[in-house]
């Protein structure tokens, strides 16, 4: 097994985010993957597991033995992405936008130190294709992550099926060039 790049936050309790694919994580490491997707109430259990386990890649932050935040490369069903890409008024043909980057969730007591910029680095690393990623409207922490990783807001807001508020869509049409952009971009 091994693990993608561990990101550790120096001004954190010993903070670690690190990546994993989805076939190299125990059994319990998916639930509390699983766990804290649900939490975020933006997705449906019905076909989590089997979704979770299509992915890419997972992304774990962990503070000690504590999990405080997850994130994925998701390969998002056909179905589910023409919805986003005509709810959002966007293209987002499956050949041209293959990947999303979702499921960035983070405990409450872990909000407002930047993890959610390390979640994104850790994922986005070493991917060299076009992704999309959506959040909801207000949420201008995320905003700030995807847009330091290269993604822009494009299309329309558009209504959350699973809460009252507004969805958005951001896309990163080229990834950082290299190491040294992504580490800039994250120091």
């Amino acid at each position: 097994m091994t693990l993608g790049p561990i990101f550790t936050e120096p001004h954190q309790n010993a903070v670690e985010t690190y990546s994993k694919k989805p076939s190299d994580c125990s059994t319990d490491e998916l639930k509390a993957f699983e766990g804290l997707v649900l939490k975020g109430g933006e997705v449906s259990a019905v076909g989590l597991p089997g979704r979770i386990r299509r992915a890419k890649l997972l992304v774990f932050s962990r503070e000690g033995d504590r999990l405080i935040g997850v994130a994925a490369i998701k390969k998002p069903g056909e179905d589910y992405q023409s919805r986003t890409a005509a709810k959002s008024k966007l293209d987002l043909p499956k050949e041209l936008w293959p990947y999303e980057l979702g499921w960035v969730f983070l405990e409450e007591d872990a909000r407002g130190k930047r993890l959610s910029h390390a979640l994104v680095a850790c994922a986005l690393d070493g991917l060299c294709t076009a992704l999309f990623a959506t959040s909801r409207a207000e949420n201008n922490s995320m905003h700030a992550a995807l847009t330091r990783a290269g993604f822009k807001q494009e299309g329309e807001c558009y209504p959350s099926d699973h809460h009252a508020g507004w969805m958005v869509v951001f896309r990163r049409r080229k990834p950082l060039e290299d190491k040294e952009d992504l580490e800039r971009t994250y120091n």
